[in-house]
């Protein structure tokens, strides 16, 4: 695998969409924790946006939205990926002083991640990559890892490294989604949106990556081998937008919902 530059740091999902009950206390935790502006409100839906652009969450209301149950397929989490050490150590030191519910900080080799959920209770990973150099690779393939670490000693050391992106927004960095067929999901992003397998010796897991990034799009079999689809009208994700306008819909089997423009 080739570090090009151009390409290694190109986002490739612009938008995900999220069906939600209560629109407005979404869209401020939105704002407040990923530093997202609403820039359009019609119909029940709300668009946020960082401010330059990047990055989108489209939120859908649906007030009678039934909570997704356990042991289903959907979102496992959606990544946010912020350009620094520092720019995700004070994300950190917010959630921290507001003492949101926290999962865990871990290093995987080729990146610090934080995982939270929102109040809708969908994953969510905030997340600052580590230099291409320093990725630990097993062959042609990467080779990442878990290892818990302190959110309190990330933010005291992270905070006093260099400041640059201390305030930038994030990009959508990959979406991980539980699945009921490892395979079925391999041919999906493979074969159906050109991506590659950058590792597949996490149990029960695949990552996919365009290009040399590490991995773009992530699928498991944790909640069971052949679970179920969420019942209708379930709270989650129900899909997501490229970078070229392709517009991919969850729901029903992964399957494009319109075709590039």
């Amino acid at each position: 695998m080739v570090a090009d530059e151009t390409e290694f740091y190109q986002p490739l999902i612009r938008q995900i969409e999220l069906r939600v009950r209560d629109r407005a206390r979404m869209a401020g935790f939105y704002q407040e924790v990923l530093g997202l502006e609403p820039i359009g409100e019609e119909g029940g839906q709300i668009l946020l946006e960082s401010p330059a652009g990047q990055a989108q969450v489209l939120l859908v209301e649906s007030p009678g939205a039934r909570p997704r149950r356990p042991h289903t397929t959907g979102l496992y989490h959606a990544a946010f990926l912020f350009p620094s050490r520092r720019a995700l150590a004070g994300r950190i030191a917010l959630l921290l002083e507001k003492r949101w519910p926290l999962h865990g900080l871990v290093d995987h080799g080729v990146s610090d991640a934080l995982y939270l959920s929102d109040p809708e209770g969908n994953g969510l990973e905030l997340t600052a990559d580590k230099p291409y150099e320093e990725w630990p690779f097993r062959g042609e393939k990467l080779a990442m890892f878990t290892e818990p670490l302190s959110p309190e000693r990330y933010v005291q050391e992270g905070m006093a490294g260099p400041a640059r992106g201390e305030g930038g927004a994030p990009l959508i960095g990959h979406l991980h989604l539980s699945v009921g067929d490892l395979e079925r999901a391999r041919s999906f992003f493979v074969e159906g949106l050109g991506l590659q397998i950058t590792q597949d010796t996490y149990p029960g897991a695949l990552f996919f990556a365009k290009g040399a990034y590490h991995h773009h799009f992530a699928a498991n079999t944790w909640a069971g081998t052949d679970a179920p689809a969420p019942v209708a009208n379930t709270v989650g994700l129900i899909g997501w937008e490229l970078a070229d306008g392709s517009r991919w819909a969850l729901e029903g089997g992964l399957a494009p919902a319109s075709p590039p423009p």
